[in-house]
């Protein structure tokens, strides 16, 4: 009996660490996944009443209407909680699990009643608008930054998800990819970081929740890159790398894997030494795939810390400058 409880204790642990779609409770999202991922949305206001979460339902985003809810989430594995609020305005990521997943993952998992649902996600990510910083420490996504979605009002929130849902329900991948054009060029700078995160994590293409992994040729491939380079030069022209918002320009730099190298290089070589730690390790991040892709094996383009110095970045951006000096011509 130890025995078999010691095995299900070391699989939750590394279930929490993989990001593997069958375990939809145990898996950090963004906000574009939940939105792709996630069964059910909802917005209401949560009602508290002997310690039962009630969420009277007000406006149901995705999934089947419900005009109440039972909330229940997880509390385990250093999970955050999303301490709902009796009165909060809240706008919620909701699931029923699959019971045969559930016994496996959880001891002694309670039976679900009628019109209950559980928090769709590791604790507080469910939960809008978060309050920043509430993030579980052991899962914290690399390169992490107070991104502009997690500080944001519900209704701005409200607005993203709806959006999202636009091009989540467009079944044509060309107007799929003109509408997140359309976001990226938006004056909301919330819009786009999100039109760029859900291009990023391929979820322009992505396949139903739970669908079969698909077998992509390399002609799909080389399709799918046309598109975000396309995109790339969306995220040039409007010098999203040079925005006053530190997030958008992390974000802006992880695009720009896609772009042009000739004109990528200078922007992002521009930017070693941003302001924001976070940014200058994003920035450097796509540096290194660069490099890797011209087979630059110095140190300065391969070995990146978040807690290098603005005195250390100044050195490597001089040795990224001059390296940019020998080589443009040849790139060009």
């Amino acid at each position: 009996m130890n025995g078999e409880r010691g095995l299900r204790i070391c699989c939750v642990a590394l279930l929490t660490l993989v990001p593997t779609e069958g375990f939809a409770s145990i898996v950090w999202r963004s906000l574009p996944s939940l939105v792709h991922d996630c069964p059910t949305i909802v917005k209401g206001t949560i009602a508290i009443h002997d310690d039962a979460i009630i969420l009277d339902v007000e406006k149901t985003f995705k999934g089947e209407e419900h005009q109440r809810l039972r909330v229940r989430y997880r509390s385990w594995f250093e999970v955050a909680d999303p301490q709902l609020e009796n009165g909060e305005a809240v706008l919620l990521f909701l699931y029923t699990p699959d019971p045969n997943v559930d016994k496996v993952l959880f001891f002694d998992p309670p039976i679900l009643e009628e019109g209950a649902m559980y928090l769709f996600g590791l604790g507080d990510q469910a939960k809008w608008p978060r309050v920043y910083p509430k993030e579980p420490d052991k899962h914290k996504p690399p390169h992490h930054y107070p991104a502009l979605q997690d500080i944001a009002s519900l209704a701005d929130i409200e607005d993203v998800v709806e959006k999202l849902l636009e091009i989540e329900n467009t079944p044509n991948l060309p107007d799929k990819v003109r509408i997140c054009t359309e976001y990226i060029r938006s004056e909301s700078r919330l819009l786009q970081y999100t039109g760029m995160q859900y291009a990023l994590q391929s979820l322009l293409w992505a396949r139903p929740f739970g669908a079969p992994r698909e077998t992509v040729s390399l002609e799909t491939s080389r399709e799918r890159f046309a598109i975000r380079r396309q995109l790339s030069r969306e995220v040039l022209s409007l010098s999203l790398l040079d925005s006053n918002e530190p997030s958008l320009r992390a974000k802006a730099a992880q695009f720009l894997r896609y772009a042009p190298l000739s004109e990528a290089m200078p922007r992002l070589i521009s930017r070693i030494t941003d302001d924001d730690p976070h940014v200058r390790t994003a920035v450097r991040v796509t540096l290194r795939t660069f490099a890797r892709e011209l087979d630059v094996t110095d140190a300065f383009a391969q070995s990146i810390s978040a807690d290098d110095s603005l005195d250390q970045c100044r050195l490597v951006q001089q040795q990224w400058l001059n390296w940019w000096e020998n080589n443009r011509v040849r790139l060009k």
